[in-house]
Parts: structure tokens; C-alpha cells; sequence
């Protein structure tokens, strides 16, 4: 996260570091995936500007079998009722407040590429 230092210290962010050990090895384009999580802290740390001097961000990994989970989860206002058209299904989350809208696109994103 050391991109993301700077915006963390300066909007308050306490960051959360959840990683399990002995996590099975995961083949993805390392490049993307990076992208995907810095978009999302960075989506984070938007949102969470009204929780100033209280906002938090977790980053938690855990292991379902021989896969790895990767959830990603803040304390910011969410994104209000009336803009959810067009998002696709919530994914199932640790709490009633951490919803997986971007999941999708970081899935299709984090897929290795036929040239891998």
C-alpha cells in the first residue's frame, strides 16, 4: 500500500493489514490485480472523507479451500440506494456494510490472460 501512504496519512486512514499465512500460490497478472486494489482504497478513501478523523480501511485475505479470498472493506457512506442501478448483485461480505460492487470488474480483470 506504500502508493497509497501519502492519501491515507493526510485524510486520517487507519489501514487494517488482515493476511492469512500459507496461502495457496494465486496465478494472475500481478499488474491488474494491483490496479484493482489500488482503485478500490482509492474509491476507500473518497468515501470515507465524512469520517474524518475515524476512517478505516481493511485489507484481508483468507484461504476457502484451495482458493484465496481477497476482501477489501472501509467505513466510508457507501454508495446511497438510488445510484444501484446498473451495479451488479452485492457479493456475500463479512458485514451489512461491505459490499463487493466491484468485484466483477477486478474478477475479469485479475483472470490470467490466454499469453500467461
Amino acid at each position: 500500500m506504500s502508493l497509497l501512504d501519502y492519501e491515507l496519512h493526510d485524510h486520517d486512514i487507519h489501514i487494517e493489514q488482515n493476511f492469512a499465512p500459507e496461502l495457496p500460490l494465486v496465478y494472475a497478472d500481478t499488474i491488474q490485480l494491483e490496479q484493482v486494489v489500488l482503485n478500490l482504497a482509492r474509491n476507500a478513501v473518497e468515501a470515507m472523507e465524512p469520517t474524518r478523523p475515524w476512517g478505516r480501511l481493511s485489507i484481508t485475505t483468507r484461504r476457502q479451500g484451495e482458493r484465496v479470498q481477497l476482501i477489501i472493506s472501509d467505513n466510508g457512506c457507501g454508495i446511497p440506494r438510488t445510484s444501484w442501478t446498473g451495479f451488479s448483485t452485492p457479493s456475500s461480505a463479512p458485514s451489512p456494510t461491505a459490499w463487493g460492487w466491484a468485484w466483477p470488474s477486478a474478477r475479469r480483470r485479475s483472470r490470467p490472460s490466454a499469453a500467461s
